[in-house]
Formats: C-alpha cells, structure tokens, sequence
C-alpha cells in the first residue's frame, strides 16, 4: 500500500515511526504533506471557512498531484486545537473552550478537510489527535516553551482538559462524515485507564505523542486499511456508528430509552442564566429546567404571588420566527408596530400581540401602554443578560399587517379586534424566510449580548387548525418540515447554536403514537418526561466543573494567539527530530 499522511504537527510521531523502520507489513510507501510547512498556507491565515487563496490551493493540488497512485490519504488536522483551549487554567468555563475549539476547526481543519475531499481521487480517512497527557508532573517536567505560561497559569482540571479532547474528536467525526471520509478511532491500547494518553506514549513536550505511539498507530492505519481494500469495509457505511443504523438505534431500542442526541458541543452549567420561549410545548422546558435545580431566568414574573412563569417574560407563546425577531425589535425601538391595540366585545382593549396577557382586557389605553412599557424594558434585561436561549418553533402560518407588516400570534378577530381583510393578511412562511428571521434575531441578540447561546427545537403538536386550502394533516407536515429543516440549516451555519429534537421523540414511529393523547394532538406526560429527561441528560451537568468566569475577551484572544506561536515552535522542533 502507498498512504500519503496530511496534516498538522501530530503526524510528526508517525513519520518518525516510518522513519526508524516500524513499518506495519503491506505499508510499501508512506509520504507526507505537512500544513504548516512554510511553502504551503499556514491554516490559522485562512481568511475563511469559504477557502483558500488561489496560489496556496495550487500548492497543495502540487503536492497531492506529485504523489501518484495511493491506496488512502489520512487526514491528521488540527490536532492540538483542544490543548490550545484547555491545557491551561484561565477560567474558561467548558461552553467558552468548546467555542474556542470550534472555531479554531472552523477555520483550519474543515477548509482543508473540505478542499481535501474536493481534489482526492482515492479514499480519505480521518484520524483524531493522540489523547491528553493525564500527568501535571510530566507535562511540568517537559514544558518546554510552554515553561513561562505554566508559571503564570495552573494546569486545568482533567477532566476539563479531557472533555475538550472528545469534543474535538466529536467535531472531527462529524466533518468525516459531512465529507464522505472514513472516521478511524484510535486503538484501545492508546488509552489509559482513564481515557487519557497511555504513559507509554507520552511525548518529550506537553501536546504531542512519541514514536511508540507512531507506531502503534501505523499498524492500526495500516490494519483498518488492508480491511476495506479486502472487502471487510465494502462501502462507506460500514465504518458509521450505531446511531447511524435504523434497526440497532431505533427498532432495537426500548422506546422509553431510545435516545437520539449524538452531538452536544456545550452543556447548561448550574450558574447561566437559561431563557426560555416560544410555543405551547416550550413551557415544559421552562418547568424542568426550573425543577432540576438550573437557573430560569425570568425577568418579569407573573402579577398573581405565588404563580410559576410561563416563560422568562410575559410575552405569551411565541409560535413564528416573525414574531420573536419582531418581539427583539419592539423591544429595543427598531420597529413601532401601527396597530397599537384591539377592542374586546366589552369595550375593554387588550394587546395585539399578547391578546391574553391579561384575563378580561385592560380597562383603559393608559393601563395597556403602561404594561406594555413595563414588558417591553423586561424583554430588553432578559436578550441583554441570559446565558442560554432556548426557542421552540411552533408554526410557519400566522397572520400580519398589510401596513407595516407586524405580526400577530393569533388571527385579529379571535381574541381581540376584528378581522379586516384590507388591513390583515395569511402568511404561510418558508424555509428561506424561518432562517432569515432567526439569522437577523440571533446577529441583533449577539450585538446586545456576544456570548448568549442559543438550543433550537421544533414543537410535536400538529397544527389545531389551518388556514390553507389543505388538509390540516397536510399542513401539519409542510410547517413541520419547514421548521425541521430551518432548524438543521441554522445549526450547520451559526456558532453556538444546537438543534434538540424533541419533535423526533415525539413523533418518532418507535413509540407507536403513545405520545400523544386521544385527541392525537396534546403530548402526553409520559412523552414529555422522556423529551426532558434526555435534554436534561444531554445538556445540563450533574456536577458542574468550576465556574469561574473567564478573563477579558482581549486578554484571552491576546494569550490565545500567543499559545498558536508556540504550538508552531513545538511543531517545528518536533519535525527538526527527523533524520531526513
């Protein structure tokens, strides 16, 4: 076999192994194309995730071009994303160092993967970074260039600087599969017994592994490969995991345990402050998050004492993406909507976009515009000050203005006011519209609060009624595949937002309907218990690490960079150690 190995600086072990004749039987050839080789582009000067400067990308086609036939290219990249994030102690909580991990990957390892698996003409496999070294003493005694920073900062926890790891490899795995690359774990041997760097393999600087480990990890290479040319691995899919396959992750499973996260890249810690919006089924998040012991972030709580909020302000469910960008932008004076208020049979008013805020109305325009004032400056504490943002997408049909294009959660007419057709108008959204609305709120959410983090979900409850020439069954898929794909896009696109698929539980075949009540539409308490027991499993902490809060965004940025020369000096060093 001939196998070209591409990467960053942890192919170093394995060159070093090839080098000193630990060559697995079969391997008749192993070439390699460094990235941080000075004649080709530095990852970390990728001026984006969209690709690369023509001249580099010429480089590199070269270098692949030049090596001839090949029975595989293996992708080592950006192995030390997760050392950069973690190895330190500077009071990242585990939701800012998996920020950091991603974009570091975003704009080195995903391009390259990307324009990798656009030029290849064999297969590409991906191979994660050797796992942490567990040990301070050693990471201490071989610091190295590192000697200074370890004088400045103690070592992070381990098991902080572990969970770094495995999200790195989690972000990587996916990127393999997004790419239609053969993901290759590591060997078990690799591993201590704690998951860390197996001290046999243990590098002379704090980051990298030895030749030991080149080694071993040839002959896995070496083995994994030999398997498919010899038919074990005949196509693609068989290298996926298990959640992968219908018949083992879903029919083989017992319902009530079935579980179909396989991607959380941060968690809830006990100090963020967790909002909550959106439809009907939005309210159950509020309740367990608030039973499980996490922070609810409420910012105008319920008028009667003693009564459990809704929603982190009383704004009412909020079924569209319209309405929650419009809500953002009443809140903070972009957009003054022209209806101001509607009358009820009784001559009382209530508010077009809350019609049921108040039971019986309010008895005067005063009163209302008072309430409104007062909601609309809670609205503005909570976007400014909350953590986590959770937004449950309900519906894609709403009703709206035809003078200034404001919408309201319920048609004019039902609750409040009357229906006009001249001044009121159906909108049934689309996709393209259900992303425009959530980019335009989420870029205005982080103008006002840079850090907040946003869990997506898609409401289960079938439509009660809809305005559309269909069948409400069919409308009820063509909102829910909107919002279903909507979602999808967002999350691929956007930093720190996360899809949960709470509507997958539910509607799910595997639960045989027993997840909705005997009108098939209201979700039962068994069905929601086990959507919220996997969120909870999923994205909170049962024993939250250390939350200390994080330096200065400059400061940290200023030591990140910092931390890139030096991982370059010791990839440099480590490639100097070769005999060629």
């Amino acid at each position: 076999m001939r196998i070209q190995i591409v990467g960053h600086s942890h192919i170093a072990s394995l060159m070093h192994a090839w080098d000193r004749a630990h060559r697995p039987e079969g391997l008749m050839e192993l070439l390699e194309l460094q990235l941080r080789d000075d004649t080709l582009l530095d990852p970390h000067r990728i001026p984006s995730a969209s690709g690369f400067e023509t001249y580099d990308q010429q480089k590199v086609l070269e270098r692949c071009n030049a090596a001839g036939a090949l029975d595989a290219r293996v992708l080592l990249l950006g192995g030390n994303a997760h050392s950069m994030a973690s190895m330190l102690d500077r009071g990242r909580t585990e939701p800012l160092i998996a920020r950091n991990i991603q974009t570091r990957l975003e704009r080195s390892s995903r391009p390259w993967m990307e324009f990798l698996s656009a030029i290849s003409r064999v297969p590409l496999v991906v191979l994660p970074p050797p796992p942490p070294i567990g040990s301070e003493e050693h990471i201490r005694r071989h610091a190295g260039v590192f000697a200074e920073k370890l004088q400045q900062y103690p070592i992070a926890a381990p098991k902080l600087r572990l969970g770094a790891w495995e999200y790195e490899v989690s972000t990587l795995r996916e990127y393999a599969r997004r790419f239609g690359a053969q993901f290759v774990e590591l060997p078990a041997a690799a591993f201590d017994a704690n998951g860390f760097l197996h001290p046999a393999f243990y590098g002379q600087d704090p980051t990298h592994a030895n030749v030991e480990y080149g080694a071993l990890v040839l002959q896995h290479l070496a083995d994994t490969i030999t398997a498919s040319r010899q038919g074990q691995r005949r196509h693609p899919y068989r290298a996926l995991p298990e959640t992968a396959f219908w018949k083992e992750s879903v029919a083989q499973q017992v319902p009530a345990q079935l579980d179909p996260v396989t991607h959380v890249p941060w968690r809830i810690e006990k100090r963020d402050k967790v909002a909550t919006a959106g439809s009907c089924f939005a309210q159950h998040i509020s309740r367990h998050i608030r039973n499980g012991g996490y922070r609810f972030f409420v910012t105008e709580p319920e008028p009667t004492p003693g009564a459990e909020p809704m929603f982190s302000a009383r704004y009412g469910n909020i079924y569209t993406s319209r309405q929650l960008l419009q809500l953002f932008e009443r809140a903070f004076g972009y957009f003054k909507p022209r209806e101001d208020h509607w009358l009820l049979p009784d001559g009382r008013y209530c508010d077009p976009f809350r019609p049921q805020i108040r039971e019986g109305g309010f008895a005067s325009l005063a009163e209302l515009r008072a309430d409104r004032q007062k909601h609309l400056a809670a609205v503005r504490k909570l976007f400014t000050n909350l953590d986590v943002f959770v937004f449950t997408l309900g519906l894609t049909e709403c009703w709206a203005s035809k003078l200034d294009g404001a919408t309201y959660p319920i048609a004019p007419g039902v609750a409040g006011g009357s229906f006009d057709p001249q001044t009121h108008s159906f909108v049934n959204l689309g996709v393209d519209d259900v992303v425009a609305d959530m980019k335009t709120f989420i870029s205005k959410l982080r103008l006002v609060n840079p850090s907040a983090r946003l869990i997506l979900t898609v409401s289960p409850v079938p439509l009660a009624a809809s305005y559309e020439s269909e069948h409400v069954l069919v409308s009820t898929t063509y909102s829910k595949s909107v919002l279903r794909v909507a979602a999808e896009t967002l999350e691929r696109s956007l930093p720190d937002l996360v899809y949960f698929p709470s509507y997958e539980i539910i509607t799910g075949s595997y639960s045989r309907g027993r997840y909705f009540a005997e009108d098939l539409r209201s979700v039962t308490e068994e069905g929601v218990s086990h959507v919220m027991r996997v969120f909870m499993d999923r994205f909170t902490r049962k024993n939250p690490v250390r939350n200390a809060l994080s330096p200065p965004r400059t400061e940290a940025d200023a030591l990140d960079r910092e931390l890139e020369e030096l991982s370059d000096v010791v990839c440099e060093e480590a490639l100097l150690a070769r005999r060629d």
